[in-house]
């Protein structure tokens, strides 16, 4: 079983990034990243619109390990209004995992989120990122959760 952990890390240069209409929102995230020379990073602001969503989200009463048949994937089109949208962006076997979670709100007020999987931008999407100095830590699959969890050495 992996062990809590803390690291103490500094943040780099913030970046905002505006993306246009059908970007795919967690693929823009980490090309981005990947173009800047970016593994380690926090999204702390996002705001803007949203179509084409996928959350994956936990089944009532699951139990850990995790995998996919003990969770619950939403297929939603909208549109929705970006109310929430927070993340970070840590490597696994050489690639970049964007952990995104979101708040969206819908035509008649109510609100919807979850996992974000996949979404698409409708409108415009304002994200401001900041980059993660001095981290050690990255993904792994965990034995004990399914998950894919941060760890340091």
């Amino acid at each position: 079983m992996h062990k809590p952990f803390f690291e103490k890390v500094g943040f780099g240069d913030p970046y905002v990034i505006r993306m246009i209409p059908d970007d795919d929102i967690p693929q823009k995230i980490v090309s981005f990243c990947k173009e800047n020379g970016i593994t380690h990073a926090v999204i702390i602001s996002a705001i803007g619109s949203a179509k084409e969503v996928v959350f994956r989200d936990l089944l009532v009463g699951v139990k850990i390990p995790l995998e996919p048949s003990k969770t619950n994937e939403l297929r939603m089109m909208g549109p929705y209004e970006i109310l929430s949208l927070e993340g970070n962006i840590f490597p696994m076997d050489n690639e970049l995992v964007v952990h995104l979670h979101t708040l969206l709100g819908t035509e008649n007020g109510s609100v919807c989120g979850g996992h974000m999987m996949q979404a698409k931008v409708l409108t415009t999407l304002e994200l401001i990122l900041v980059e993660i100095k001095k981290a050690n830590s990255y993904r792994v699959k965990s034995a004990v959760t399914g998950l894919n969890e941060l760890l340091i050495d």
